[in-house]
């Protein structure tokens, strides 16, 4: 299992964003079968961590989160519920430790004229450790 996989699992399965957009977490962009409410994610940057020894295991990840939805008020609702759900996490996520997860910037609300969706996008940095 991949790190994405083992967080859109843990989204998955926390109330508050399932209620708002059930298992609508996508990599990449939103399916052209499916519709809002959603959350996109992206890998923006990794980076392992080195010593003169070699690579020690704990990986720097960036993700992008765009919370899609009809209106402008359901987008930052599901926003708030994905902070909820990050804030202050440490711990196991499948096979990896997470240490700790840091937001890393918050972008402008935004809107998309084409698909007539609202959205608030977020940058994460997760440092974690894999085999757990």
């Amino acid at each position: 299992m991949e790190f994405h996989e083992a967080f859109t699992t843990y989204l998955n399965t926390y109330a508050g964003l399932t209620f708002l957009v059930g298992d609508n977490i996508f990599p990449d962009f939103i399916p052209q079968d499916e519709d809002a409410p959603a959350i996109v994610y992206q890998l923006i940057s990794e980076t392992p961590d080195y010593t003169l020894q070699g690579e020690q295991g704990l990986r720097e990840v960036i993700y992008q989160f765009t919370c899609y939805e009809l209106t402008s008020a359901s987008a930052y609702n599901i926003y708030k519920q994905l902070r909820a759900a990050f804030k202050d996490y440490q711990g196991t996520m499948s096979t990896y430790y997470v240490q700790a997860i840091f937001i890393e910037s918050v972008l402008p609300k935004g809107y998309d004229s084409v698909t007539g969706r609202h959205y608030y996008e977020i940058d994460y940095r997760f440092n974690y450790t894999e085999g757990v």
